[in-house]
């Protein structure tokens, strides 16, 4: 019953746990194998539920508990303010390789689509690939950058190596 979604919405006991900061609510559910990479109705991991809710704790314990970092919780740590060794973290779980959502999208894609600096600038200092493929269709975040007009973020690309001839 722990992977039981609710038909409603799509969230599971995991969601609730990282909603509310219950840490050994997250940790329990990982012991009974409850599947913490779920996808509520909206798109969200628990991951993400607890990065959008600043809930660090639940955060690192699903990381200690094997789970991979979903693009969409990486780009929310980094949005919301987590603290750089714990965005690494996410990036050695394969957070800044893996779509945001259902979208097709790179976390540095994903924030140079929303004229996200801080974000872009945050995932560059973690290694994010500037010059990667951001999507399925070979777009590149400074193309992303040249569709929403974002000046700032298209600097900061091009000062990282992104190619300008991509």
């Amino acid at each position: 019953l722990a992977d039981e979604p609710d038909p409603s919405d799509g969230v599971t006991a995991m969601h609730e746990a990282a909603r509310g900061g219950h840490v050994g609510c997250a940790r329990a559910l990982l012991g009974a194998r409850a599947d913490a990479s779920a996808l509520s109705k909206r798109g969200n991991s628990a991951m993400c539920v607890a990065a959008k809710h600043r809930q660090w704790a639940v955060l690192e314990a699903l990381l200690e508990g094997g789970v991979s970092a979903d693009g969409l919780a990486t780009l929310q740590a980094a949005r919301r303010g987590a603290a750089v060794p714990l965005l690494r973290r996410m990036r050695d779980a394969g957070g800044l390789r893996s779509p945001v959502g259902r979208q097709d999208v790179t976390p540095l894609g994903a924030a140079a689509a929303t004229d996200d600096a801080g974000s872009l600038a945050l995932l560059i200092e973690l290694d994010a690939e500037v010059d990667a493929r951001a999507d399925a269709n070979g777009a590149r975040a400074l193309h992303y950058c040249a569709d929403k007009g974002s000046v700032r973020c298209a600097q900061l690309l091009l000062e990282h190596g992104a190619p300008l001839e991509a």
